[in-house]
C-alpha cells in the first residue's frame, strides 16, 4: 500500500442506539527511509562509489526491507549520476503480491579531497598515455564516399548511388540495394529522370 491509501473498518465506529454504526477509516501515513526513497511502485536510493570504482568498476551488496541481499555491479566504466535498474527489487503490487516494482540506484561519485604532487604528476601520465591510446586509431577517410545519397556541386540537387539507379533483374526477386523496396527504387529512379532534365544529376556513368 502507498502513502494516503485508507483502511476500512466496516460498522466500527461510535454506536448509538436505533442507528447503525459507521467505519473506522484509517489513511496511511508514509514514514521517511534512510535509505529508500518510495515513488508509486518503485523504490529509488543513491550509492556512493569511489573514483576507482567508478573507472575500473565495482560490486556492491546491501540489505533490502526483508533482509536479503541486493547487489549493484557494473564491470565498466560508470558515470556521474548513471542509474542501474533492478527489476523486481520495488514495492509489492497493491491487491497483486506476487508483483513487484523495481530498484533505481543512482551511482554518486566519491571525490578525492586532495592529491599530491606524485599523485597529480601520476595522474597526468595516466591520461597523456590514454589521449595518445586514442589519438593512435585509424580514423575513417574523408574522401571516401558516403553510401547514402552523395551532393554533387553547390546548389545542384544530390546526386543518387549508382545501385539505386540499375534496372531492376528478373532473377533476382529480393530489395534492391542494402534493403531498400523496389517500390522505393523506382520512385527514386523515377525522381532521377525528372531532375536529369535540369542537369542535377551525372548519369553518364549509369550501369
Amino acid at each position: 500500500m502507498d502513502a494516503g491509501d485508507e483502511i476500512r473498518f466496516p460498522r466500527k465506529a461510535e454506536q448509538l442506539p436505533g442507528q447503525i454504526p459507521g467505519d473506522v477509516i484509517v489513511t496511511l501515513r508514509q514514514k521517511p527511509h534512510p535509505r529508500f526513497t518510495r515513488k508509486g511502485n518503485d523504490l529509488h536510493m543513491d550509492l556512493v562509489i569511489t573514483l576507482k570504482e567508478a573507472l575500473l568498476g565495482f560490486s556492491k551488496s546491501f540489505d533490502h526491507f526483508d533482509g536479503h541481499k541486493v547487489v549493484v555491479a557494473n564491470p565498466k566504466i560508470s558515470k556521474p549520476g548513471e542509474v542501474k535498474r533492478i527489476a523486481g527489487e520495488g514495492m509489492p503490487v497493491k491487491d497483486v503480491p506476487s508483483e513487484r516494482g523495481d530498484l533505481y540506484v543512482k551511482l554518486q561519485f566519491k571525490m578525492p579531497a586532495d592529491l599530491t604532487a606524485d599523485q597529480k604528476a601520476l595522474v597526468e601520465q595516466l591520461f597523456v598515455a590514454c589521449f595518445l591510446r586514442v589519438a593512435a586509431r585509424p580514423s575513417p577517410r574523408e574522401d571516401q564516399p558516403s553510401p547514402s545519397i552523395i551532393g554533387t556541386r553547390r546548389g545542384a540537387p544530390p546526386r543518387l548511388p549508382l545501385f539505386l539507379l540499375a534496372p531492376r533483374r528478373r532473377r533476382r526477386r529480393r530489395d534492391l540495394g542494402h534493403g531498400i523496396p523496389a517500390l522505393g527504387a523506382r520512385v527514386l529512379r523515377e525522381l532521377a529522370r525528372d531532375h536529369e532534365a535540369d542537369g542535377g544529376l551525372d548519369l553518364s556513368r549509369r550501369q
